[in-house]
């Protein structure tokens, strides 16, 4: 039964659905930009693409941590097999692929900031102030 309910927490809150109301009380800022814009305009949007960059960024934080011990291990491992070439081979392989798991990471970053922050400028339901383009 604990389990059940536990179980039914966690999905309730992992799918992000609440009962909780959608705006903060009074004099509370609104860390998300959640709630409603001019003319009944939600901003589910807004509050979704936060999420998705603090959910992106926490992934990146652990992952590059997780290389970054990777690669202490790897050195650590190196170092202390001095005389083995079983271990210095094993060190050897553990520093390259913690190499390339960094360079992995830190390409993703990139890749995924850019996306992320091209959904966050386009998504600001407001009308071009002009023309996208002029014909001459």
């Amino acid at each position: 039964m604990l389990l059940k309910l536990l179980n039914m927490f966690l999905v309730d809150h992992a799918l992000a659905i609440s009962v909780l109301p959608t705006k903060p009380p009074e004099g509370v800022p609104d860390l998300f930009g959640g709630g409603e814009k001019e003319g009944g305009v939600s901003t589910a949007g807004d509050n979704l693409a936060d999420i998705i960059s603090f959910i992106f960024d926490f992934v990146i934080a652990i992952s590059g941590g997780i290389f970054v011990i990777m690669f202490l291990i790897g050195g650590v491992t190196y170092l202390t097999g001095a005389g083995n070439d079983e271990q210095t081979s094993k060190g050897k392989k553990m520093l390259i692929d913690a190499v390339v798991g960094i360079f992995i990471v830190l390409v993703a970053w990139g890749i995924g900031t850019y996306v992320i922050n091209v959904f966050k400028t386009t998504n600001t339901n407001t009308k071009p102030s002009g023309p996208l383009w002029t014909w001459t």
